[in-house]
């Protein structure tokens, strides 16, 4: 059985989630959704919390950049 791949979806944009999320589901059975995110503080919160494989990270959040998401959250690569 093939492990699946812990992702979090982060996005201020609501209805880009929930695309991402639909299109995830529907074409990679292998990648399990562990938590999401409107912002940079919930982005840390869900890293810190599910200890993701992949993020999907939008760029431009209401409180900071997706690089703060990075610069915050130690030990993501």
């Amino acid at each position: 059985m093939e492990e699946k791949i812990r992702t979090v979806i982060v996005d201020d944009d609501r209805a880009s989630l929930l695309t991402v999320e639909s299109l995830l589901q529907k074409y990679f059975p292998n990648i399990e959704i562990v938590g999401k995110a409107l912002d940079v503080a919930g982005a840390v919160d869900q890293i810190n919390k599910t200890n993701p494989n992949l993020v999907f990270l939008d760029i431009s959040l209401p409180d900071g950049e997706g690089f703060d998401v990075i610069e915050k959250t130690p030990g993501i690569k």
